[in-house]
Formats: C-alpha cells, structure tokens, sequence
C-alpha cells in the first residue's frame, strides 16, 4: 500500500484482479459511438461539463474558477505519486481485444486521474453552493447532479478503454478525500478523516454479485448525496482509518475561498 500525506491509502488489485475486471472494459466499448465525442472533449479535463450544472463563467465567476484550478493542482500531484508508485498497467496491455479510442496515456492506469480531479472538482463546487447558503443551491439535487456527472466522466475513461472500473472507484476516494481536506484548508476546519483504500477487496464480476457488488464502479457507494456525506465507508474495500492532526491556518485560501463563495450568493 501506498500512502500519500496520511490521507488515503491505497492498495493496489493483483494481476488476476485487473484480468476478472476487463469484462467490464469490453461491455463498456459498446458506447463508443454514443460517448465518442464527450471522451475527447474531456481529455483535458471536465470543468466545463461542472459548467452545465453550476453557472460557471470565467466573467461571472473568476474566483471559483481559480480554486477549481487549485484544487485541481493538489489532485494532480498527489494522483501522479500513486500512479508512478504503484505502475498498474493499462487494459490494452492486458488484451490485444481492448483497441482504446484515444491515445493510451503513459503513466499508471491506478487510480485514475479523471475520477481523482473531477471528484475533487464536484466535491469543492458543491461545498461553495452549500457555503454560500442561497436559494435553491441547497436541495439535494446540486450533491446528486454533481456526482453523477463526474462518475460520467470516470466511466467514459472506461468506455475508452484506457481504465478499469476499480480505477475510478479508487481516483473517485482520492478525490472526494482531497476535495474535504482542500476545503478544510480554505474554511479553517481543524482536520479531516483518512481513509483506506484495498484494491484487493475491489468486488469482482466471477462473484456474480447484483449491483453495485457486480465489480463496476458506483460513485454513490463512496458518497451519500442526499445528505452531503463525503465518504460512506460502508464497503469492503474501503476504511476509515480516523482524524488527522490539527491543520495549519492558510490564509490564501481562506481569501480566495471567501471570493469563491461571494460570486453564489
């Protein structure tokens, strides 16, 4: 297992894990031709397809914009450590029968990085709308939305063919983890939970299990929306290993927080 700054740790599946969760690859294939468009429109990223939810504007809201690109940044840095750490390979490199619509990126495929940055994108946007407490970013369907978009943007790695379904079950905690510890830092909130994620627990298709125990990623396994709880760790695979210690103060964020919430009220 590897950990990085005592949020998450995460262990990686073994080779016959990877080879059970290539079924899910193969199936996934069958939306290309619906999703083809979506998937290379977020190869850069899917801050746009947030757009569609909440009324994001580089002229209506620079500030929130700005802690997104932060945001994004920590999940970046911290997505690479485990990847280059834990060299899963990708599925192409599994099966010949894969044939990825898009250009296999060259690091690891675990976890993955758009579920870690599109995780941390929805989790830090749905935090502003709560914070800025105005009508009606406080119903349930902002916490919802959020997350099924970016669990979209996750599974379209998949209908690609560059990631496994346990690839974005595993970036989806990372994300979500670093989205509550980004947003602690801006708000002042003293600490944050740490989790453990097990690869080796992921469910597997041969268990022949009904969802979501089937072995295909459910964001709402990792996230309770109608109530706005971050991680539910009601799965096998993942742990909740406790609080961390108190977090220093960091006065830029806080600003750029405080600029961030203004533009939704």
């Amino acid at each position: 297992p590897i950990t990085s700054n005592a949020l998450v740790a995460i262990t990686r599946p073994g080779i016959a894990d990877f080879l059970e969760q290539l079924t899910f690859v193969d199936r996934y294939a069958a939306l290309r031709s619906d999703r083809g468009t979506e998937i290379m429109t977020q190869l850069g990223g899917a801050v746009a397809f947030l757009s569609a939810i909440a009324y994001l504007s580089p002229s209506r809201t620079p500030y929130t914009l700005e802690l997104l690109a932060a945001a994004i940044r920590l999940a970046n840095y911290t997505e690479m450590r485990f990847k280059h750490a834990l060299a899963c390979l990708r599925p192409n490199q599994f099966s010949a029968q894969i044939q990825p619509i898009i250009v296999t990126p060259g690091h690891g495929s675990f976890p993955s990085g758009h579920a870690t940055e599109t995780f941390i994108s929805a989790l830090v946007l749905l935090r502003l709308l709560e914070a800025s407490a105005t009508v009606p970013y406080g119903d349930d369907q902002w916490a919802i939305q959020l997350m099924q978009l970016a669990s979209r943007v996750a599974i379209n790695r998949t209908v690609a063919g560059v990631h496994f379904p346990v690839d974005s079950a595993a970036g989806a905690l990372l994300g979500l983890t670093l989205g509550q510890y980004f947003v602690n830092r801006c708000t002042q909130v003293a600490t944050y939970n740490a989790y453990e994620f097990d690869g080796t627990l992921f469910p597997e298709p041969s268990d022949a299990g009904s969802p979501p125990d089937d072995g295909d990623f459910y964001w709402f396994e990792l996230f309770d929306a109608p109530n706005s709880v971050q991680i539910v760790p009601s799965t096998a695979y993942v742990t909740l290993v406790g609080a961390s210690a108190a977090l220093a103060r960091n006065p830029i964020l806080e600003w750029l927080w405080g600029q961030a919430v203004a533009e939704w009220q």
